[in-house]
């Protein structure tokens, strides 16, 4: 796990910066202020094979880890 800050949110994270979309917690994302997402009809396959489907994507977000900054997008899920 990395060290990852999104605005002034720190936490621990597990990024793919190769990949396209990552996802996020619907908790993480109220965190960085519930920003505004983008409808997507996505549908996401889980390990346990339960699908799941993203409430949007929150798109070119700017997040620093290990004093590396770029743009990433993240689906947003609801675990609950």
């Amino acid at each position: 796990m990395l060290p990852v800050q999104v605005d002034k949110v720190k936490t621990l994270a597990i990024l793919d910066t190769g990949a396209g979309i990552s996802i996020a917690t619907k908790e993480m994302w109220i965190k960085w202020g519930k920003l505004s997402l983008r409808k997507t009809q996505m549908e996401l396959q889980l390990a346990d094979g339960n699908t799941e489907h993203p409430l949007g994507m929150l798109e070119n977000m700017q997040v620093e880890s290990c004093r590396v900054k770029y743009e990433h997008t993240f689906a947003i899920v609801d675990f609950g």
